[in-house]
């Protein structure tokens, strides 16, 4: 392939991460900015070959997501295809050369960058230990080389407040999808412990437009952040987009670290004034005519803390956990090949939660004959609802965020359980019903662009069919 060509793929590679996958993890320096003058002096090789790679999965079309028609069930398992093709081979060739990134010698903040995409690529194909494994390096190397302190952006901005903004927006992500990610271990993040005076990020289209005002008095930590989320008088003064996904992850980190100081009660009072903000924040000017990015950001919000309650209140419910009857084998490997290697379905999902309670009656025959009169269980479903409602927005299901993934199993997974409850009526059993189906067809679409999508949905209709359509079990 001749070197022009080579070039040119390479564009179309980098504008495709631009156009489907940037406004989901903001870390980056925007698209005009990487074509100029800072990404020719300052943006090392290492980055844009991550980003050919991520933006590899939205111009080739995965040959694992062909539905099969059988007589059987129309819908029932997304089958694999019969042989590799070409974009095979050509993806193939930029994860290696991507994941090649993870052993370069460099400890700067562009190869914390480096890390924390290929984390979340990883998680994409399913292997959540080596997402996790990777974020946590990611996050030492951080704290090594300072970026939780506002000072690091300052240094490393060489006077650019492009540069110092993609730093700050850098740590913020770390923070974001730390948390995401051992939450699938059903741990907090190591950044969740760590003081930081890192400044909140600006709205996507202000480093697009090179705007920059100089934070506000009271906006400079993730205090300030929290505190803001829970005023209701500050909802005239909306904060960016980005602040409000950084508060979601700091309240899952709450929920799922041993040693939160925040009472359960603090922690119910403030989903609610979170959830008000963002819906706030959402429809000034108009839902439809926000921009991808603030939607984008949003939605993540929402879908963050709707999570975060699911895990608070399984602590509690009294629902019938759902362990699945098959799963896959974890492949141990200094980085997964997409070609061989198998995903796995994170256990802490399946299982009854690891956190231990005081206030839970195992021996109430009242909450066992009939969960819906368990408080914990009517918000554990209530809050499920919510989450599958976000699933309508289209632009939330691009398949841009493959950490989205696992917000839908969780929600998939209280569905199944409350369907599993004796007195169900007819009308709450159909409405279970729709949402975990629309939830599948989501997934499908996810499945286009990653392979833990495809797991994810055919392991949940395995198991769905196992309890519900024992006939069509396989």
């Amino acid at each position: 392939m001749s070197e022009k060509i080579q070039k040119i793929h390479s564009n179309y590679y980098i504008r495709a991460y631009y156009q489907y996958f940037h406004d989901a993890h903001p870390l980056l320096l925007p698209l005009q900015a990487l074509e100029g003058p800072l990404g020719t002096e300052y943006v090392p090789e290492k980055i844009f070959t991550v980003m050919k790679y991520i933006g590899s999965h939205f111009l080739t079309i995965n040959n694992t997501t062909t539905e099969q028609t059988d007589s059987r069930d129309h819908w029932r398992r997304i089958s694999a295809g019969p042989t590799p093709d070409k974009n095979d081979t050509t993806k193939h060739a930029l994860e290696t050369e991507a994941f090649s990134c993870l052993f370069r010698p460099e400890e700067d903040g562009y190869q914390v960058q480096c890390m924390l995409l290929l984390s979340i690529t990883a998680h994409a194909h399913g292997k959540f230990l080596d997402a996790i494994r990777i974020i946590n390096s990611a996050t030492s190397l951080a704290l090594k080389l300072g970026m939780n302190q506002h000072s690091f952006s300052v240094v490393h901005g060489y006077g650019s407040p492009l540069l110092e903004e993609m730093w700050r927006r850098c740590y913020w992500e770390l923070f974001v999808v730390q948390s995401l990610l051992c939450a699938l271990i059903e741990e907090s993040g190591e950044l969740y412990g760590v003081s930081s005076d890192v400044p909140l990020p600006c709205d996507e289209g202000m480093t697009d437009l090179h705007v920059y005002d100089a934070p506000p008095p009271g906006r400079h930590t993730i205090h300030d952040l929290l505190s803001h989320c829970q005023n209701r008088a500050q909802l005239v003064d909306p904060l960016p987009s980005f602040a409000y996904r950084i508060a979601a992850a700091h309240f899952l980190g709450s929920v799922l670290t041993s040693q939160s100081s925040t009472t359960a009660t603090e922690l119910e009072r403030f989903y609610p004034r979170l959830i008000e903000h963002v819906d706030h924040k959402s429809f000034i000017g108009g839902i439809a005519s926000q921009p991808n990015h603030i939607a984008q950001m949003l939605s993540q919000t929402t879908v963050i803390a709707c999570s975060a309650m699911i895990y608070f209140y399984r602590q509690t419910s009294q629902l019938t956990p759902i362990k699945l009857q098959r799963n896959l084998f974890y492949d141990q490997s200094p980085f997964y090949s997409s070609s061989f290697s198998m995903p796995v379905f994170p256990s802490s999902f399946i299982l009854q939660s690891k956190h231990p309670t005081s206030n839970k009656n195992n021996n109430s025959d009242q909450f066992k004959s009939n969960p819906t009169s368990d408080p914990s269980s009517i918000h554990l479903i209530s809050t499920a609802k919510h989450l599958a409602t976000q699933l309508n927005n289209p632009r939330l299901v691009q398949g841009t965020s493959p950490l989205i993934i696992d917000a839908i199993a969780l929600a998939m997974l209280v569905e199944m359980a409350a369907l599993l409850i004796p007195s169900l009526d007819a009308a709450q059993k159909e409405r279970l019903e729709n949402e975990f189906g629309n939830s599948l067809g989501v997934l499908k679409k996810f499945a286009i662009r990653w392979p833990l999508a495809k797991t994810v949905r055919d392991l949940l209709v395995d198991e769905y069919e196992n309890l519900f359509r024992p006939e069509r079990a396989r």
